[in-house]
């Protein structure tokens, strides 16, 4: 049977194993076992704006009910306010229905402990064993449960981000772009209520459109709107809003690489950047590892994906970490990767400054780098194609000692990922686009 457990989460098509309401009520099951607490348990459930995310939350209380667990339900609201309501709250764990960036027809479940953080691998596995144990669908509890609705979930975390970003935005021009996720009414409302002249696109969710050629996957649709409207900053946030795109003035795109050099070297400067480190993964742009050497800030990576950079952070005792996809991490606020936090910090920083965000991004000067995904049959080792190996050689080996190919597989969808960098742009792109229909040919989804 294959891991249940991937990258962040669990996911699936929906009606589809493991995505059934059946196994959402196991889940549900093994979930009130796992985070049971020496009194009686009180789980968080939080939602996007998926079609299937009722049906799934249903199966989830029910079986968490049958074990004797107490629910909260706080609605639509993005995954970072789990972690923060989790906490803040004293729930034994928090749990996410959504699947992050992927198209509406999948759904994700993801678990965060009593601290607010993700689970480590250990933990998964552990949990992944009780979950497909028959043992837990013959547990029952005799225990009198509550299921209570937390009607200031979004409130709540909308003060926590107000409070985080510290400056009035007034004056300021932005373009938001929710993605019809989780943020839909939350995020425009903190823009607002923060002084900003807010243009709004993207938050009619009807169970369907949630991130459909929109939101941070799709930064062009904000790129145009900001040139449209002459805005100083445009956001594009996913589906359940844990990740962040920017735009600036000028149209160009801003990811999570130069969102963390901006905010690393503000802190620095402050005073505020713990031990003088910031934790990032392979996959970032080598440009920002030089920028960091220069700005004698040290740089720590951890595995790809937020949990990994969280972990990483907690064990050093860091406060800021992050990955290019916008999943930034800013440990003094929260516990877990925060769209709309990590737009704040930026803007706060731009008020700070008194200058524009083209100009804060100046400061990092990528290398050439080219992702592309490629939708597979199954995850088999790149290493048993000697035709591919070839092309990764070839590549090395023609742009140079400064260049990267990277091939890894997605941990939440069934794609591959090729990752090319070097110095030219035009032999970036060539390899990328040969190696990924490399890949394509040796592994690739037929249909």
């Amino acid at each position: 049977m294959p891991k249940l457990f991937g990258t962040d989460g669990i996911r699936g098509r929906f009606g589809e194993y493991p995505m059934t309401v059946d196994m959402a009520e196991r889940i549900g099951r093994a979930a009130a076992k796992f985070f049971k607490g020496n009194r009686k348990t009180t789980i968080l459930i939080g939602k996007d704006t998926r079609e299937s995310a009722d049906k799934l939350e249903s199966g989830l209380i029910k079986g968490l009910n049958a074990i004797g667990s107490n629910v909260i339900q706080a609605g639509v609201i993005p995954t970072p306010a789990v972690a923060y309501l989790t906490k803040k709250y004293g729930c034994d764990a928090g749990i996410v229905i959504s699947a992050s960036h992927n198209p509406y027809d999948d759904n994700g479940i993801k678990f965060f402990n009593s601290g607010g953080f993700k689970l480590n691998d250990r933990e998964e596995s552990r949990f992944e064993k009780i979950i497909l144990s028959d043992a837990i669908l013959k547990e029952k509890s005799k225990r009198k449960v509550a299921n209570t609705k937390l009607k200031k979930a979004g409130k709540e975390y909308s003060e926590m981000i107000i409070s985080a970003t510290k400056r009035s935005l007034d004056g300021m021009k932005i373009v938001l772009d929710c993605a019809n996720g989780a943020a839909s009414d939350i995020a425009p409302e903190v823009m607002a209520s923060m002084g900003a002249e807010v243009i709004v696109l993207n938050n009619q969710p009807n169970g369907k459109n949630i991130n459909l050629n929109c939101g941070s996957l799709y930064p062009e649709v904000v790129k145009q709107h900001v040139q449209m409207y002459n805005a100083d900053v445009g956001m594009a946030l996913d589906g359940d809003a844990d990740r962040i795109m920017l735009v600036d003035e000028t149209g160009t795109e801003v990811c999570g690489d130069t969102i963390m050099a901006i905010c690393a070297l503000d802190f620095a400067q402050e005073n505020k950047l713990n031990k003088n480190t910031i934790v990032v993964t392979p996959y970032s742009n080598r440009a920002l590892h030089r920028l960091m050497e220069k700005s004698e800030i040290n740089v720590i990576e951890a595995k790809n994906g937020d949990k990994y950079i969280s972990a990483e952070m907690r064990k050093k005792g860091l406060n800021l970490g992050g990955e290019q996809s916008g999943h930034i991490v800013f440990m003094d606020h929260s516990t877990t990767g925060d769209g709309m936090l990590s737009a704040c910090q930026v803007l706060n920083i731009i008020k700070k400054r008194r200058t524009t965000l083209s100009d804060l991004s100046s400061v990092l000067r990528k290398y050439p780098q080219k992702t592309i995904s490629v939708n597979v049959a199954e995850k088999v080792p790149f290493e048993k194609s000697e035709e591919l190996m070839q092309m990764v050689k070839e590549a090395q080996e023609t742009m140079g000692q400064t260049s990267r190919v990277i091939l890894r597989y997605s941990g939440t969808q069934n794609q591959a990922r090729v990752t090319v960098e070097g110095i030219d742009g035009d032999e970036v792109e060539y390899y990328a686009e040969k190696i990924a229909c490399g890949v394509k040919d040796f592994i690739g989804n037929k249909d």
